[in-house]
């Protein structure tokens, strides 16, 4: 249904559903059922920074190396997600205590993960869940070990390291709760478009805005 109106229809993936060729059991057939309805794939668990990083310049990249073989071998566009979250920063990121060296992180991580997967990536969600509108800043930006340790540029300076090791693939800000006309919505939204200005002028690569809309069923 989805590609007869041109869009990509996708799911998200990961270790607890999705059970890839070689699963020992595949019972619930939730892989066959990606396979057949989805033109793409988002990575749940398997990108996030913080569990696969258990110390400076170490990176376990076997999650997200079996998702994206698996996406690649059956045709899919893969989103990665995410490069930076603060739900996701490693504890010993947290503990670093200047600037240069935080930066040099960052750009460790962010050059490591788009490089390895460079050119077989649709997407990345290169910052996620970056604004917070009650955090009492103007810009509203979230307090988070990112903004502490190296300012509002580390915006700018994930975006730029994310296009110069990944030329091709689509980089994406993520957020929640920006499309509602409801007041805390209206006030998140505005601070997006402020963001997303100020990225335009300062000619900083951002394509895209993802839109986690976060829906809870009762």
């Amino acid at each position: 249904l989805a590609r007869a109106k041109g869009i990509d229809y996708g799911a998200m993936v990961t270790w607890k559903s999705w059970d890839g060729d070689n699963a020992p059991n595949q019972n619930d057939g939730f892989t066959q059922l990606v396979e057949r309805e989805c033109g793409l794939i988002v990575s749940a668990m398997e990108m996030f920074w913080r569990l696969n990083s258990p110390g400076p310049g170490a990176m376990d990249f076997s999650g997200a190396d079996a998702m994206v073989d698996w996406g690649v071998k059956h045709g899919k566009k893969v989103r990665g997600h995410n490069l930076l979250w603060h739900g996701q920063t490693p504890d010993w990121y947290k503990e670093i205590g200047d600037r240069a060296t935080a930066e040099k992180a960052l750009v460790q991580h962010v050059s490591g993960m788009c490089g390895r997967y460079a050119g077989r990536m649709h997407s990345w969600d290169v910052v996620n869940e970056v604004l917070n509108p009650r955090s009492g800043r103007p810009d509203g930006l979230r307090d988070s070990a990112f903004l502490q340790l190296i300012g509002p540029g580390y915006l700018d300076l994930a975006f730029q390291t994310a296009r110069a090791a990944d030329p091709k693939a689509l980089l994406v800000i993520n957020d929640f709760n920006v499309e509602y006309a409801i007041d805390h919505n209206l006030a998140k939204r505005r601070r997006m478009l402020n963001l997303l200005d100020g990225f335009r002028q300062r000619g900083t690569p951002v394509e895209s805005v993802g839109i986690q809309s976060d829906l809870w069923l009762k």
